[in-house]
């Protein structure tokens, strides 16, 4: 829509991807899957962005977490619609409605979110912490046997995609570079803050590699965890 072209779209996993295809629908960029299991990721022709102004790199940052908070409304009204009103899919589904709207998103980024990023630092530098990991909700997911009770499978793939959804826009949220609440964050700062100062590097440099590093020490368990499922 702002006319910036696509160069890379990662469907699963952090780094260069380990195989692709070119894709005629966006222009010949290269679509795959990366090594890292964590997330997914669209690279940008960067020509392209420096056109762009602050409140449009603002959207297209914001896009990902968007499409997680609409995605959750619109599951979340289906669940209540098809099996009544619950408290938690009511809260899911109030909360990804409210989050879609631009001005709230800011409010929440440089309010609200903060603060729980600062507890969930905190939190993964506790020792015990650090044997889990982000993705320990899908593996509870896939490993609960409520899950794969088939008699309420549609009723409870229903509610915890509506939670899912939600948890992971708000994650994505979070002011921590290079999340993607991180880049709307890190271009205010580049506008406010003096980038050899310690202020700037603590929140850009050394907070986000402590956040990358404690999210990439449980992938040994994790495997572990997801090759049990699976055999």
């Amino acid at each position: 829509k702002l006319g910036v072209r696509i160069k890379t779209i990662s469907l699963f996993g952090f780094g260069p991807l380990l195989f692709s295809w070119r894709s005629s629908f966006f222009n010949g960029a290269r679509i795959g899957f990366g090594p890292l299991p964590y997330g997914a990721y669209v690279l940008f022709n960067d020509s392209d962005l420096k056109t762009l102004k602050t409140e449009e790199l603002d959207d297209i940052s914001f896009a990902g977490p968007h499409m997680n908070f609409v995605m959750g409304t619109l599951i979340g009204c289906l669940f209540m619609i098809s099996y009544g009103v619950t408290k938690p899919a009511l809260i899911a589904t109030i909360l990804g409605a409210i989050l879609t709207l631009r001005p709230i998103k800011l409010f929440a980024l440089y309010a609200i979110l903060p603060f729980v990023a600062v507890y969930l630092l905190g939190d993964m530098f506790r020792f015990e912490s650090m044997s889990k990991s982000v993705n320990e909700g899908f593996l509870f997911a896939i490993g609960s046997r409520k899950f794969f009770d088939f008699k309420d499978f549609v009723k409870n793939f229903l509610l915890i995609a509506t939670l899912m959804n939600i948890s992971l826009g708000t994650l994505n949220m979070l002011p921590i570079y290079p999340l993607d609440g991180g880049h709307v964050a890190k271009r205010l700062a580049d506008r406010t803050l003096n980038k050899e100062k310690l202020p700037y590097k603590l929140l850009f440099i050394y907070l986000p590699s402590a956040f990358v590093i404690l999210m990439l020490l449980p992938i040994i368990g994790d495997i572990r965890k997801i090759l049990s499922f699976l055999f």
